[in-house]
């Protein structure tokens, strides 16, 4: 396992979003483009893992920017 940096972070409705139309048109290429490939994304919750992927998330977590980029639980 190894981390990737793949972009900031957002907030998505998943029930509202869509790929279609012309404002989603370079995130369209840049799926397809990743998706063809052969990349794979598994999200995961951190916090409860154990072992060397919790590990690492945490690691990640010390590592972010500050408090803004630091999720509150």
């Amino acid at each position: 396992m190894r981390d990737v940096y793949i972009g900031d972070e957002a907030i998505v409705d998943c029930s509202t979003f869509s790929l279609q139309g012309k404002a989603m048109k370079s995130l369209r290429g840049a799926y397809n483009r990743v998706s063809k490939s052969g990349c794979t994304v598994e999200v995961m919750d951190p916090w409860p893992s154990r072992g060397a992927e919790g590990a690492a998330a945490r690691a990640h977590d010390r590592d972010r920017q500050g408090e803004v980029e630091r999720a509150t639980r």
